[in-house]
């Protein structure tokens, strides 16, 4: 129980906020890449990681599986004790696996600290290999690594007698010997490592604005001509937009132009910089626009098209100085694989919210005077005390693509903590809900003002978008539900932002209190975070 006394007040409103993830990149580094490590970075690639995943097992050649959890760093001293009650203080093995996140392009040296045995494997390649009962004792092993890529990494460790421990750290020309953090280290279970599909999500809307989404799919290629037809049964034919999203990979390391060929109006975003821009009526018109990327990385890629009337035609090419002009093949397109589509407006409940711990009642009498162990208001809760779920997103971080994550430069903030304005190339991100434990169905977006608001994984999909309202589908994939303000006007900035759950959206202003929640604690006269 914590010590503090914070006592909720059910009157006062709560301030809304933010969050974000680095971009997705974790191909295996290729000899052929080798050349362009030689220019290292001094900025380290600050990562978004959560830890490597900790299997953990009675025997020292991984006999019998006892429970498994997500470390965040390998930095373990356990001396003459055990990881935990279900494992005895001998003869018990662990493995940690994952992915691992290099900040710099560069030679890396990995040491481990062991008392008993220890073998690392780092991109399928065992460095570290001393499987024998040993005192705590350092050893290391070298690879070639490239910032920002994510690397295969296993950690296996075995304890016979005596202490216990189990240390990972890391090295290189710009970084100094220490514990790998937390932020370059990457569970299974971690968004980042859903598995990609080829090609690129389309999501195709009647109506020029994305005003109703009709239909989404995977598009292995944009190299469409429609002519007078539409790109799907459910689509118009003419007044309608679509919108591609996903990541990008160049095979080369190189200044790369993007070609457009629309008919009619075309934006291009590739690392979240705007590089085509003619969103105007126009026949068959080819734009373009340039970039500088480098081979074997991920790269965001978002194209957005209308169509007003006749012809319809939407293509997407690329070409370097090496490489003749192309339509982007499906072989370096990703996107994720879509969720299933969840079209009932009212949420899927469980039987009662799943909460870390169990609202304890301290009693005097009868009654129940104290209600303790609430797990407080923010987004990974899932006790769900509102029914207006952006009471409890997180505080505004900036962002600004190429920049360490949380590195976007001071934010420009209204006096009630809204975004006021945005410099050129930056955006603020909020995690709004973070675990797997809340409702699935349609949540209703309510804003205030002008700008450009999007949702970062595929699991929140806007169904439908009207001037200060979104439907938005949210599927729980233990992604997150993750917020971005792209764009909003300095003159009428985007405010007062109301993420509802699904049924609640005639009644969240009157009844802000999830009834779930109100139900569990109406026993308790005070309430103790």
């Amino acid at each position: 129980m914590p010590s503090t006394t914070d006592v909720l007040d059910l009157s006062t409103s709560l301030s809304q906020t933010a969050v974000q993830p680095s971009p997705d990149t974790f191909d295996s580094l290729t000899t052929s890449s080798l050349q362009t490590l030689n220019r290292s970075s001094s900025t380290p690639f600050i990562g978004t990681g959560n830890g490597l995943l900790g299997e953990y097992y009675t025997g020292r050649s991984f006999d019998d599986f006892k429970f498994q959890r997500t470390d965040a760093m390998v930095n373990f001293d356990w001396g003459t004790g055990s990881p935990d009650a279900s494992v005895g203080v001998n003869d018990f093995t662990v493995r940690w696996r994952g992915k691992v996140q290099a900040q710099y392009s560069e030679v890396y040296t990995f040491y481990t600290q062991s008392d008993d045995g220890v073998r690392l494997w780092v991109n399928g390649t065992e460095i570290i290999d001393k499987w024998m009962d040993q005192p705590a004792t350092e050893h290391q092993g070298t690879i070639v690594l490239q910032a920002g890529k994510l690397y295969d990494i296993q950690l296996e460790y075995y304890e016979r007698g005596g202490d216990a421990v189990s240390k990972l750290m890391w090295a290189s020309q710009s970084q100094t010997k220490e514990i790998i953090p937390q932020s370059q280290l990457y569970s299974c279970g971690h968004p980042l490592l859903a598995e990609f599909v080829n090609g690129l999500r389309a999501d195709y809307f009647n109506g020029m604005n994305f005003d109703t989404l009709q239909v989404s799919r995977t598009d292995e290629t944009i190299n469409f001509n429609w002519g007078t037809q539409a790109p799907d049964p459910s689509v118009q034919s003419d007044q309608f937009s679509a919108r591609w999203t996903g990541y990008v990979e160049p095979t080369q390391t190189d200044t790369y132009t993007f070609y457009t060929m629309t008919d009619d109006g075309v934006r291009l975003w590739v690392n979240n910089q705007l590089i085509i821009d003619n969103w105007t009526n126009h026949p068959p018109t080819e734009d373009r626009g340039a970039i500088a990327l480098q081979a074997g990385q991920k790269y965001e890629i978002k194209l957005e098209y209308f169509e007003n009337a006749i012809g319809a035609v939407a293509q997407l090419l690329w070409s370097t100085p090496d490489q003749p002009k192309q339509v982007i093949p499906s072989s370096q397109l990703f996107s994720r694989p879509l969720p299933a589509l969840n079209n009932q407006p009212v949420a899927t409940l469980p039987d009662e919210p799943v909460n870390e711990s169990p609202i304890l009642g301290e009693s005097q009498g009868n009654n129940a005077t104290v209600g303790v162990n609430l797990s407080g208001v923010n987004d990974w809760s899932t006790q769900w005390p509102f029914v207006d779920v952006f009471k409890s997103s997180r505080p505004w971080i900036a962002q600004r693509q190429g920049a360490a994550w949380g590195q976007g430069g001071e934010l420009k903030l209204t006096p009630e903590g809204w975004i006021a304005s945005l410099e050129p190339g930056q955006y603020a991100e909020t995690v709004v809900l973070n675990n797997t434990y809340f409702p699935g169905g349609n949540y209703t977006l309510f804003y205030e003002g002008e700008g450009r608001l999007e949702f970062a994984f595929n699991n929140a999909r806007i169904v439908e978008h009207s001037p200060g309202k979104m439907t938005v589908n949210v599927t729980p994939d233990g992604a997150g539900v993750f917020l971005r303000i792209l764009e909003t006007n300095p003159n009428n900035p985007i405010r007062n932002i109301r993420f509802v759950m699904p049924g609640f959206e005639d009644v969240y202003e009157t009844q802000p209190f999830h009834p779930l929640f109100l139900e569990r604690i109406e026993k308790f006269d005070t309430l103790r975070f």
